[in-house]
């Protein structure tokens, strides 16, 4: 019997690449992710820092204060952006999941169907064999 021959290898060979592609995708969306927490936290640990530098100071001009004030303030605003992109990055991440979940389904339909195909093959080749095997016995009998 002939070797098992998928017709729609190539349709899989490309479902394959393109679940590879968006599982990519959601890896760097998802390093950008921890990256932008990373630098949430150093400016959450930068306003403490100047926080407590301020309260521990003892002779504090208004120069000063005002400075420490705007330098919080901007660190605050910094801290409300990334939170912002945040959300925003979590928002796709989301979506990436599904488009990689989706991708993922399609690839395994075709190939379940190719694991089908090849049942069928195998199945096929074996009844083949069957036959011949039970043929040869019935040529023995008739030449005894």
């Amino acid at each position: 019997m002939k070797k098992f021959v998928f017709r729609l290898e190539s349709c899989l060979r490309l479902r394959r690449h393109r679940e590879e592609v968006e599982e990519i995708r959601l890896s760097e969306l998802m390093s950008d992710r921890l990256r932008f927490h990373n630098e949430k936290e150093q400016l959450q640990l930068a306003l403490i820092g100047t926080q407590k530098e301020m309260t521990e100071k003892k002779i504090i001009t208004s120069e000063e204060v005002n400075l420490y004030r705007r330098y919080a303030t901007s660190l605050e605003k910094k801290i409300v952006d990334l939170a912002a992109r945040i959300r925003q990055l979590e928002a796709r991440i989301d979506l990436q999941r599904s488009i990689l979940l989706k991708a993922r389904q399609t690839r395994k339909v075709v190939d379940r169907l190719k694991e089908k195909r090849r049942e069928r093959h195998q199945n096929e080749a074996d009844r083949q064999i069957q036959l011949e095997m039970e043929e040869l016995h019935l040529l023995r009998r008739e030449q005894e």
